[in-house]
């Protein structure tokens, strides 16, 4: 995608001195966008963010005849989105540019859009704004607007967990973690509170009196799969729930009202890691 943009001024021949015409001034910059609105995949709690990137190429250009040098100062980049929540980048000056020479650098900028509002948060055009001069004294102003094109979000996870009283969102919010219970006084099950989280990898349920400590942890470098652990002393029922929202699966263990609590170990919970499984040493 390529938008140029050339501002320039002319100045007048003297009705009364003779002398060469003067050719405007003229500092043109082209913008090549690559890259836009890549997304890296990522969510934060409590709710489901996807990171984005957008690169471009600048090129600044003087004109060679008559031989101006130009100055291009401080650099402002708007990502406009269509709900109006843009945001701003300010680089530094783009500084000194030589007669009939150019400037060319690569920029790449970040920024988030919240998951459940959809292509509202993506930005759909960056606004450059920038001033400058030249040593024939012209002043320039640049407003350039290049629309980005719409990115694909098919392949995107927009169902990342959302942390709630009786939700449990680790490993970055991708997987989710509910636990229902009963004990002889009830014929259904409840959701169990969480009394403890830490959105890294673990948290505590309140199972009736007792505690339901749950644990996940990524071993895909060991085994490629995800491993689940979970640990209590409870004789209440039952049912641990993990899903992986990445992929959509899910693993459920239960234990029967009565059943003497296990220690849950399970190394081979979801073979849901990226790229092939590792080959274990000998």
């Amino acid at each position: 995608m390529l938008a140029a943009l050339m501002l320039s001024s002319c100045g007048e021949d003297s009705p009364t001195t003779p002398q060469s015409p003067i050719v405007p001034a003229s500092v043109t910059l082209a913008v090549t966008v690559f890259n836009a609105n890549t997304t890296s995949a990522g969510s934060e709690p409590p709710y489901p963010f996807i990171n984005w990137e957008t690169c471009w190429e600048e090129t600044w250009s003087a004109a060679g005849f008559p031989a101006a040098n130009a100055n291009v100062g401080e650099l402002t980049v708007v990502g406009e989105r269509p709900n109006g929540n843009d945001v701003t980048w300010t680089f530094p000056a783009v500084g000194s540019i030589p007669a009939g020479g150019r400037v060319q650098q690569t920029r790449c900028v970040n920024y988030r859009s919240n998951a459940n509002i959809g292509d509202n948060g993506v930005v759909d055009s960056l606004r450059f704004l920038a001033q400058g001069s030249d040593s024939l004294g012209t002043d320039f102003e640049y407003l350039e607007i290049v629309p980005l094109a719409k990115p694909d979000q098919k392949n995107i996870d927009m169902t990342s967990c959302t942390r709630d009283a009786q939700t449990l969102c680790v490993l970055n919010s991708r997987f989710k973690v509910t636990v229902d219970w009963r004990d002889d006084r009830d014929d259904d099950l409840q959701p169990a509170p969480i009394l403890e989280f830490d959105d890294e990898d673990s948290g505590v349920f309140l199972v009736s009196d007792d505690e339901l400590v749950v644990e996940l942890r990524n071993g895909c470098d060991e085994n490629g799969h995800f491993w689940i652990f979970a640990e209590t002393t409870t004789r209440v029922e039952y049912a641990l729930r993990i899903t992986d929202t990445a992929s959509g699966q899910s693993r459920v263990y239960e234990k029967e009202l009565g059943e003497k609590a296990q220690s849950l170990v399970d190394t081979l919970a979801f073979a849901t890691c990226p790229g092939p499984i590792p080959v274990p040493n000998d």
